[in-house]
């Protein structure tokens, strides 16, 4: 459970607690594990517009996140881990969390499969797509290969990487690039442009 500084006034011990319930439904509702650093202090919207006031943010420092899929297996689809995180919630229980300077694993049939560095990264409660951005830096476990871009999507669904933005991929027995857009398999074995990538297979997101 996440903790938060510590406030006198009640309406603030209140949201404290509107808080700590919004991350364990976040954890819950997501099919996330999470363990986590001290937040920081909510952000105090009791300035702005009655219209502006339905989205809330806390911060953390470092700590990790798994994604589960749906099923009874749950299985694993990546994992994160961050410096440091802003978890945004609205009483409409919609979440998302923007984390900075990151690194994980994506995960195909419940294996790991690469593994991942880059500046942030993005995830939320509608989908499993991770999405990676800035100096992003994706490397297949068996075969070894390497992709290198401005941005990643990682289609859990569909176990495709979209990678966009200045994008190389270095493998054992070839290098491609630098191309503008590139979709691949998680262990970098198959690769092509957006169109003849999805001619091949279904890809869902």
């Amino acid at each position: 459970m996440w903790a938060t500084g510590r406030r006198a006034s009640g309406s603030v011990r209140k949201e404290v607690e509107i808080i700590r319930f919004a991350c364990l439904s976040l954890i819950a509702a997501i099919g996330i594990g999470a363990g986590c650093g001290s937040p920081g202090i909510p952000k105090d919207t009791s300035s702005e517009p009655e219209g502006a006031r339905t989205v809330s943010t806390v911060s953390t420092g470092t700590a990790e996140l798994v994604r589960y899929g749906k099923g009874e297996d749950r299985p694993k689809l990546w994992s994160v881990r961050w410096r440091t995180a802003d978890l945004e919630y609205s009483e409409a229980e919609e979440f998302s969390m923007k984390m900075d300077h990151v690194s994980g694993a994506l995960y195909a049939k419940n294996e790991p499969v690469a593994e991942f560095r880059a500046d942030s990264a993005y995830a939320d409660k509608a989908s499993d797509t991770l999405i990676l951005r800035g100096h992003v830096w994706v490397e297949a476990l068996n075969p070894n290969g390497t992709v290198f871009c401005s941005e990643v999507k990682w289609l859990a669904d569909s176990e495709v990487i979209q990678a966009s933005g200045g994008v190389r991929l270095e493998s054992r027995d070839y290098k491609l690039g630098p191309i503008e857009t590139l979709w691949c398999s998680p262990d970098l074995r198959r690769a092509g442009t957006p169109d003849l990538f999805a001619k091949s297979r279904e890809v869902k997101g």
